[in-house]
């Protein structure tokens, strides 16, 4: 508000001038406090700008002046009285003073106003960066965690995988050590026996030692299930398939076949390959 009092004192400060002879102390006295009042104002805006430094010196001169004019020692005690036996002349160019501060002084205010709206403007832009620089971070956030999704989906998957692998591996291993005995009669009340004379008709009585026996499947009315037999080691049981052929001269054991213990997809190739034959022979004869 004292701004724009003082923005309204250029006019009737140059009416003043012009009516110099008929100046008088009391009309001056409320512009002294007012270019005052402008200058403790500019020393608590502290402004760094150069305007506002000159703007500030040229308010100490002119209350200098006044106060030189005044006789007193500073302005809490210049008073209407002190100012009344002023020459006028001296008036006049004081006068003349404030006038150029006060349009000083809008110039200064308008600058600054344009300052502090640019500084307003770059401090929205920032600000406006500063959150497209967060969104951008969440986004990179959100992506940074779907990607970590997606590795531990794959190290979990890929974990998986080698387990299904190893167990596979294992499993063809310890069936690499086994057999599978057909035509094994299920009248006999002890399997274990005849599966060693099964054994020892074909490999000798060096035959391998067994780990294990049993039989596979449900049993059905008239025909016999077949018999897994587990070796030690894989050699005992290619050892075996090797001198199963023995068993085609033995009366007993004459009807039993010995095949290694194949995967349900080794099963389903090996039909194909029988019926293949079958039909090739059908064919000719």
């Amino acid at each position: 508000a004292e701004y724009g009092e003082l923005h309204s004192y250029r006019f009737t400060l140059r009416v003043k001038i012009c009516a110099a002879n008929c100046l008088s102390a009391t009309s001056f006295y409320p512009v002294i406090q007012l270019v005052y009042t402008l200058h403790i104002a500019l020393r608590i805006m502290e402004f760094s700008f150069n305007e506002f430094y000159q703007l500030d010196s040229k308010c100490q001169k002119v209350l200098r002046s006044v106060l030189k004019l005044s006789r007193s020692t500073s302005l809490s005690c210049i008073n209407e009285q002190n100012l009344r036996s002023a020459d006028k002349e001296v008036l006049s160019n004081i006068i003349l003073s404030l006038v150029d501060v006060a349009e000083n002084s809008v110039q200064v205010l308008k600058s600054a106003s344009a300052t502090i709206e640019e500084l307003r403007s770059d401090r929205n832009s920032h600000q406006k960066c500063v959150i497209k620089l967060q969104n951008e971070l969440i986004q990179k956030q959100d992506q940074l965690k779907s990607v970590q999704l997606d590795l531990n989906d794959d190290a979990q998957h890929g974990v998986n995988r080698l387990e299904t692998v190893v167990k596979s591996v294992v499993k063809e291993n310890e069936r690499r050590k086994q057999i599978v005995l057909f035509g094994v009669s299920e009248e006999s009340s002890d399997l274990g026996s005849t599966v060693n004379d099964i054994l020892k008709c074909a490999c000798g009585p060096d035959k391998p030692s067994v780990k294990d026996y049993h039989r596979v499947g449900a049993r059905k009315p008239g025909g016999s299930r077949p018999v897994k037999v587990y070796f030690n080691s894989q050699e005992d049981a290619e050892t075996t398939i090797k001198n199963a052929k023995s068993l085609k001269h033995s009366e007993k054991f004459g009807r039993v076949f010995l095949t290694p213990d194949r995967s349900p997809e080794e099963r389903i190739q090996r039909r194909k390959l029988v019926q293949q034959l079958r039909d090739k022979r059908q064919r000719d004869p």
